[in-house]
């Protein structure tokens, strides 16, 4: 998953000349996320629900309206073999299983080792902001006119100031209007 991380301590840009009077404001269409690993037999993977309240690991009735994250690959849990630490295969030919691999030490043996929130509350907890602000969050659409200029200093990942909130840029489009102006659609999550 491509997490966009969010500076907290740095400020957006100033995006307030840009506002006009009566945007499209919408609530986030989702409101539910379900992250769910495959089942492999012997290991213990459990799915990850997200509702606007926090989140609850192995929910047994999911609302028909969840957004399910399907992720095909797991991480394979280590066990010491003739002294050696390695990882545990599993007969699973439809899922990517990864080890995490830390090179080797001076015997030569196979540093393997799987950091904390892979699977289960610490990979709840380490997701848990970005989806919690993905269900709380609103959604923005306008048009303006801007000098290309000025239109210079901003990029999609820019994350920006208006409406006495702060955004990130989900999409725009530019359109040239003249030598000088572009009119943009730009859609925005606050955040």
């Amino acid at each position: 998953m491509n997490r966009i991380f969010i500076d907290k301590t740095k400020e957006p840009e100033d995006f307030r000349d840009y506002e006009i009077e009566d945007p499209d404001r919408s609530r986030n269409d989702k409101t539910y996320f379900n992250i769910k690993f495959p089942e492999v037999e012997g290991i213990d993977l459990p799915s990850v629900f997200f509702d606007e309240n926090g989140y609850e690991l192995n929910k047994i009735v999911i609302p028909k309206d969840t957004t399910e994250i399907q992720i095909n690959g797991f991480c394979l849990p280590l066990e010491d073999f003739r002294a050696v630490r390695t990882a545990k295969a599993f007969n699973e030919n439809n899922s990517f299983m990864l080890v995490y691999y830390d090179g080797l030490d001076q015997n030569g043996d196979n540093h393997a080792k799987n950091p904390e929130g892979l699977h289960g509350i610490a990979f709840a907890e380490s997701v848990k902001e970005w989806f919690l602000n993905r269900l709380r969050n609103w959604s923005f659409k306008w048009s303006f006119k801007i000098l290309k200029s000025k239109l210079r200093k901003f990029n999609i990942r820019t994350e920006i100031f208006a409406y006495n909130k702060k955004h990130w840029i989900k999409s725009w489009v530019k359109n040239s209007e003249s030598d000088r102006y572009y009119i943009v659609d730009i859609e925005t999550e606050t955040y």
